[in-house]
């Protein structure tokens, strides 16, 4: 990702979260073809603390 999921901020963040509960979600009746559920989860977990990341360093506003 380099730097650049922070010019969004904490905003963009959630997007990323929202974005890959809705595929978990649209996943539960079906076999998934390009990502696996774990993968997914995994994600979300990392975007998690991204959001950490930019609250502890007071960057949470998008810087564009």
């Amino acid at each position: 990702y380099g730097n650049s999921w922070k010019l969004f901020g904490l905003e963009g963040v959630r997007g990323q979260v929202v974005n890959k509960a809705f595929r978990i979600w649209n996943l539960r009746k079906k076999e998934p073809t390009n990502e696996s559920i774990r993968d997914s989860y995994r994600d979300c977990a990392i975007y998690c603390i991204m959001a950490i990341q930019l609250i502890d360093s007071k960057e949470t506003e998008p810087k564009i």
